[in-house]
């Protein structure tokens, strides 16, 4: 059986309040995370994706936070650097339903 490979694909950065991410921890405080997919190689019948990144940055407004995503940390272009096109993914898995989930 091959060796399965997993590639971090950077999605999109997101600023929100520190304690959105730790409940009372930094309150009031702004803070800049990135949002992460993960790319499976290996399959011998094609790619899995986890997890695919909001379908655009402005979207993260609705939670009164603010996303960036470069042209680089668009899905397709994460998987184009990996040698893997959209239509190669074989199965998608989004580990939770989070509005940065919804490409």
């Amino acid at each position: 059986m091959p060796a399965h490979e997993l590639k971090l694909l950077s999605l999109l950065d997101v600023e929100l309040e520190s304690s959105f991410l730790v409940l009372a921890r930094n309150m009031g405080i702004k803070t800049r995370v990135p949002t992460w997919g993960i790319l499976i190689l290996g399959n011998p019948e094609g790619p899995i994706l986890v997890d695919t990144g909001a379908r655009d940055a402005e979207i993260m407004q609705r939670l009164g936070m603010t996303g960036w995503a470069t042209e680089e940390m668009r899905l397709e272009n994460q998987l184009a650097a990996h040698g893997v096109a959209v239509d190669e993914v074989i199965a998608v898995l989004h580990t939770h339903c989070h509005i940065d989930h919804d490409v």
